[in-house]
C-alpha cells in the first residue's frame, strides 16, 4: 500500500497545529506589551480573537488535511461545492470573536461607568447586557451562519416569539 497521499495531510495538519502554536506566543507576546499601554481596548481586542483564532487556525487544518486525503477530498467537494459549509464556520468563528469582544467591554467598562453615577437603574442595565449581550450576539450569529446553509430561519424566528411569549406569560 502507498502511503504517500497520506503524507500530505499529516504535513497540513501538523503545520497548523505549528502555526497555532506561534500565533498562540505572538500574542502572549503582544498581550504583555498591551498591558503596559495606558488604555484596555488593546487588552480586550487580543483577548477577544486569541482564542478563536487559535482554534480556527487547528480547524483551517484539518479541514485542508481532509481536503488533501484521496477519497475525503472528492466526497466534501461533491457536498460543499459552493463553500456553504466553510463560511458557516467561519460565521461561527466571527461571532465568537464578536461576542467575547462584546462581553469584554461590557464588563472592563460598562460595570465601571455605572458605578460612577448615582442611581440604581444604569448597574441593572450593564447587569443585563452583560447577561444578554453574548446571547443575542450568539443567536443572531447562529442564525447568519444557518441562514447561509440553507437552512428556513423564518420557523425558528417564530418559534422565539412564541417561546418569548410564552415565558412572558
Amino acid at each position: 500500500m502507498d502511503y504517500t497521499p497520506y503524507l500530505r495531510p499529516i504535513l497540513i495538519i501538523g503545520a497548523s497545529l505549528l502555526l497555532a502554536a506561534v500565533i498562540n506566543l505572538i500574542l502572549k507576546i503582544l498581550l504583555k506589551k498591551a498591558e503596559s499601554t495606558g488604555t484596555r481596548i488593546d487588552d480586550i481586542i487580543l483577548l477577544a480573537i486569541g482564542r478563536p483564532l487559535y482554534i480556527l487556525v487547528i480547524v483551517a487544518g484539518i479541514y485542508y488535511a481532509i481536503h488533501e486525503t484521496p477519497y475525503l477530498g472528492e466526497i466534501i467537494n461533491n457536498f460543499d461545492g459552493d463553500y456553504r459549509y466553510r463560511h458557516f464556520l467561519l460565521t461561527l468563528f466571527g461571532t465568537w470573536i464578536a461576542a467575547s469582544f462584546i462581553k469584554r467591554i461590557i464588563r472592563e467598562y460598562g460595570y465601571d461607568i455605572a458605578a460612577r453615577t448615582k442611581g440604581e437603574m444604569d448597574d441593572r442595565i450593564v447587569a443585563f447586557a452583560d447577561m444578554s449581550g453574548t446571547y443575542i450576539i450568539w443567536l443572531i450569529g447562529l442564525m447568519i451562519a444557518l441562514s447561509g446553509v440553507g437552512v428556513e430561519i423564518g420557523p425558528v424566528i417564530a418559534g422565539m416569539g412564541i417561546v418569548g411569549l410564552a415565558l412572558a406569560l
